[in-house]
């Protein structure tokens, strides 16, 4: 998650016979020696690069790009301040409710529009560095703020440490709200490509999950978990690794979003194994595919939908993979191939055996998967009836 600067309000001493510059939204404004620009503003969600993870922002951000060119006739050495944690008008560029045409600027008191820096990555428009402007030459810097809740017009703030001069420089922004721009989110189905590697989410339910502890035995959860279960689809030529990542402390693996909150992964001790789960890293060689799911802790009666990320350089690729992700009913699994004794006309289970009884021979007995194991028979004395001695699938 991104995180807000701290406003701090510093007064700037002005002079009865100077006051700052004041500029309209796409207008140039000379101070300095430099010159600034901002062309316009967006509203995105963030999704960004570090380490060679890909790291996603639930939370839309106001971007404002400012051009920024040395028309003097110095070099000018420029300092970014997107890590900066306080934010204040002598040397962080501050955006602030405009308090009208007929009022001072900059105004004693300020209603502030909360500054964003990102804890992890930065944009490939932002500059991270001091960088020397030589004369002639131009940059261009982002700033990253939280959005309003309306629209308003607002006053971007450029601070006497980005262009030489004791007072800021101010430029008005008719801010309008926009639609976020971004990663695309998919729908729950939609088969999501990277390269060669198809990634797609198919079901979304709760469940009471079984495990097996390694000295206690077989368990189940107390609460029911949100259970996402995904498909990866390896169409390339060579073999891929994917890494499940469902034990990794690190912050490694999915997330998933509500509308104001974050919800946490479900994650169990390597003396746990959860019943049809991956545990470990897995080669999915070419034309294959393969089924997993992940956990989430969510109260059942609040979950009204979130959105669902899941970062490709678990099964080694780059970027995200984002649905929003509703409720479905519960994943269904088809009963084991049952091959019918040829010779008999019905099979009948013998609840006391639990195995299934012919005269004096034992056929197959068809068991869900969510029971195999447990020692339970399904239809426990049901007679089930064949239609032919041909081997056939019972549904």
């Amino acid at each position: 998650m991104y995180k807000v600067f701290i406003f701090v309000l510093v007064s700037t001493a002005l002079t009865a016979c100077k006051e700052p510059q004041v500029t309209e939204l796409g207008s140039p404004i000379v101070e300095g020696g430099m010159t600034f620009t901002v062309q316009d503003y967006d509203v995105r969600i963030i999704e960004v690069n570090e380490d060679n993870k890909t790291f996603g922002y639930a939370r839309p951000v106001l971007a404002i790009p400012v051009g920024i060119k040395n028309t003097g006739d110095e070099p000018f050495s420029y300092v970014p301040t997107h890590k900066t944690q306080q934010m204040n008008e002598t040397s962080t560029p501050l955006l602030y409710e405009d308090p009208g045409l007929e009022a001072s600027l900059p105004p004693e008191s300020k209603t502030p529009v909360p500054g964003v820096y990102l804890e992890r990555g930065a944009l490939k428009s932002q500059i991270i560095s001091p960088k020397t402007i030589a004369p002639g030459d131009s940059i261009t810097d982002t700033f990253l703020f939280e959005v309003p809740d309306t629209g308003k017009s607002l006053i971007f703030s450029i601070p006497g440490t980005m262009h030489r001069g004791k007072l800021p420089i101010l430029v008005r922004i008719p801010f309008s709200p926009k639609e976020a721009t971004g990663p695309k989110i998919h729908k729950m189905g939609d088969r999501v490509k990277f390269e060669k590697v198809e990634f797609s989410v198919t079901n979304a339910y709760f469940e009471n999950v079984k495990s097996k502890h390694a000295t206690q035995g077989k368990g189940a959860s107390t609460d029911k978990l949100l259970k996402i279960d995904y498909t990866i689809v390896n169409n390339g030529s060579g073999s891929i690794l994917f890494d499940p990542a469902h034990r990794d402390l690190s912050g490694k693996g999915a997330n998933l979003f509500g509308s104001d909150r974050a919800y946490k992964r479900v994650k169990f001790s390597p003396a746990i194994q959860v019943d049809n789960q991956l545990a470990d890293v897995v080669k999915i060689r070419s034309g294959e595919s393969i089924e997993d799911f992940v956990l989430f802790d969510v109260k059942e009666g609040d979950f009204k939908g979130a959105t669902f990320e899941y970062p490709a350089n678990l099964f080694s690729k780059e970027g995200v993979a984002r649905f929003n992700v509703k409720l479905t009913a519960k994943k269904t699994t088809k009963p084991k191939k049952v091959v019918p004794p040829p010779a008999e006309k019905e099979i009948v289970v013998d609840k006391d055996v639990g195995v299934a009884a012919t005269g004096k021979d034992a056929g197959s007995v068809a068991e869900t998967e969510s029971d195999a194991g447990s020692g339970k028979n399904i239809d426990a004395g049901k007679k089930l009836d064949v239609d032919t001695p041909k081997s056939e699938k019972v549904e």
